[in-house]
């Protein structure tokens, strides 16, 4: 039987977002059966590890990565587009100027008080990372989990 499996950590990025947003998404990754015989068209992205076989899916400003195992779809990871945090995936920051994030914090929480000139060290390996590292080091911690 087909069927589409999202694994706790996909399925808690998934749940982290709006219920419309969600609903959006999923009306997009659209997968069926007749899908996986043409996993190398142009509607999926395709990622060789060591042997492991993952296809990424883009849908709106996310992208879902996934296997195909027993002639089903496991999905491992949701996320933005603009994630960027190569070297802890469970820790995140994004690609958007300092003044657009403080004026979101100062209008929900008020005056703030904030360091400009942080250190930021996870942000800086992270830029400096090839693709082939960061897939390691998210199948590391998708096999912590």
């Amino acid at each position: 039987m087909f069927q589409i499996v999202f694994n706790e950590i996909s399925a808690a990025e998934l749940s982290s977002l709006g219920t419309l947003e969600q609903l959006e998404l999923l009306e997009e990754f659209k997968v069926g059966k007749e899908d996986l015989d043409n996993l190398s068209g142009e509607r999926f992205g395709k990622i060789d590890r060591d042997g492991r076989i993952l296809y990424r899916f883009r849908a709106k400003d996310y992208r879902f990565y996934f296997e195909v195992k027993e002639g089903s779809v496991i999905v491992h990871r949701v996320l933005h587009k603009a994630q960027i945090n190569k070297t802890n995936p469970r820790k995140e920051f994004f690609k958007t100027d300092i003044e657009t994030i403080f004026q979101i914090v100062k209008a929900h929480h008020g005056e703030v008080e904030y360091v400009v000139d942080a250190e930021a060290l996870q942000y800086r390996q992270s830029i400096s990372m090839s693709d082939e590292d960061q897939e390691f080091i998210e199948s590391v911690y998708d096999d912590l989990d």
